[in-house]
Order: structure tokens, then C-alpha cells, then sequence
């Protein structure tokens, strides 16, 4: 996972590595079903996009 997609590499969409870490967490949660993971990853998500508005 060396380069982003060119979709991620816009000057307006460049997440920080902790930040794709956190999605890419919430993903295999998701994929496990465990709703334990998936609640505190969608309100650390939550935390992360209102911080940057």
C-alpha cells in the first residue's frame, strides 16, 4: 500500500495515514460484523470529519 488510488491523491481529499488506517479498520469490522467495532468507528470517523470543517 505504498501510493494511493489517484482519486485520494487530490489536493482537496489528502487524509492523513492514521485517518486511512481508522476507515480501513472500519471496513474489516464491517466485513466481521462486530457492531461493538462498528459504533466506536463510526464515532471516530464522526470525530475526524467535523474537525476538519
Amino acid at each position: 500500500m505504498g501510493t494511493l488510488p489517484n482519486f485520494l491523491s487530490f489536493p482537496s481529499f489528502t487524509p492523513p495515514k492514521d485517518t486511512m488506517n481508522l476507515i480501513r479498520g472500519c471496513l474489516n469490522s464491517i466485513a466481521l460484523n462486530h457492531s461493538l467495532a462498528i459504533n466506536y468507528c463510526v464515532s471516530q470517523i464522526r470525530t475526524l470529519v467535523e474537525g476538519q470543517c
